[in-house]
């Protein structure tokens, strides 16, 4: 009597379903912010979902890569730091404009969690590692322009 299933068939099935999961199942937009003439990679968060978990749980951020939160209409949207790993400067960004910056925003430590929020309404907030808006010189008043 024949197999119905061989071994090398429920192999090519799992290897197709991660296949498939890792290329069409989990959801990561990327785009372009430029800033002043910069470009930079950025990871795009226009979910809820996606701008709760934001770099939570991760070890770093690429070079010239940033996170995107978009949102639907400005606000004082507040941001914090809980289980992000590295410290990360806040781009602020209304009418496309740079209208704020928090810079080297270190890790929360001893379970204090700080919020930080923009003193006027943003549509935009961009994330970098620490650091970034001072090597490339990114200043209020910047123009930024989006490609996601």
């Amino acid at each position: 009597m024949a197999r119905l299933i061989s071994p090398l068939s429920i192999i090519i099935l799992v290897a197709g379903g991660i296949y498939y999961f890792y290329f069409f199942g989990a959801k990561t937009n990327f785009g372009y912010v430029n800033i002043s003439g910069q470009q930079y990679m950025v990871e795009v968060a226009d979910t809820d979902e996606e701008r709760t978990l934001g770099l939570q749980n991760r070890d770093e951020i690429g070079e010239a890569q940033g996170m995107l939160f978009v949102f639907n209409k400005p606000g004082f949207y507040s941001f914090w730091m809980k289980d992000v790993r590295f410290p990360l400067d806040f781009v602020w960004v209304n009418n496309g404009r740079v209208i704020y910056i928090n810079e080297s925003v270190p890790v929360a430590s001893n379970g204090y969690y700080p919020s930080y929020a923009p003193p006027e309404p943003v549509t935009h907030v961009v994330e970098f590692a620490a650091g970034r808006v001072l090597r490339d010189n990114i200043k209020v008043g910047d123009e930024v322009a989006f490609d996601i």
